[in-house]
């Protein structure tokens, strides 16, 4: 039994990992389209959020001040300062985590243009 049980865990722990590797490649993924897409069309923008104060993921004050003059910004939709659920912060996490991934990457080739 318990050698069953040990079996088992392996299995979803191992399976679980495999998700998170699978979560991730997709997030890679899909910002490694968005860029080159972008790209492509010269879109050299920033993801900000809207709200009562803009900001873009990523970047400190300084480098905002920056990349807004010299890359320009996009808003990513629904993106806001208002939250009504537990279910809206961490979709709002994961989008903020996203802007952050793709602002980082594309200040880079916004400067280098």
């Amino acid at each position: 039994m318990k050698h069953k049980l040990l079996v088992l865990a392996v299995i979803l722990l191992g399976g679980c990992n495999t998700t998170e590797q699978t979560s991730q490649q997709l997030f890679d993924n899909t910002l490694d389209n968005e860029l080159t897409k972008a790209v492509a069309a010269q879109d050299y923008r920033l993801y900000a959020t809207s709200g009562r104060r803009v900001l873009i993921p990523g970047l400190n004050n300084e480098e905002m001040a920056v990349g807004k003059q010299r890359c320009g910004i996009k808003f990513m939709k629904d993106v806001g300062d208002v939250i009504k659920s537990a279910s809206q912060r961490e979709l709002r996490k994961e989008t903020v985590r996203y802007m952050t991934s793709y602002n980082l990457r594309m200040v880079k080739l916004c400067k280098s243009k």
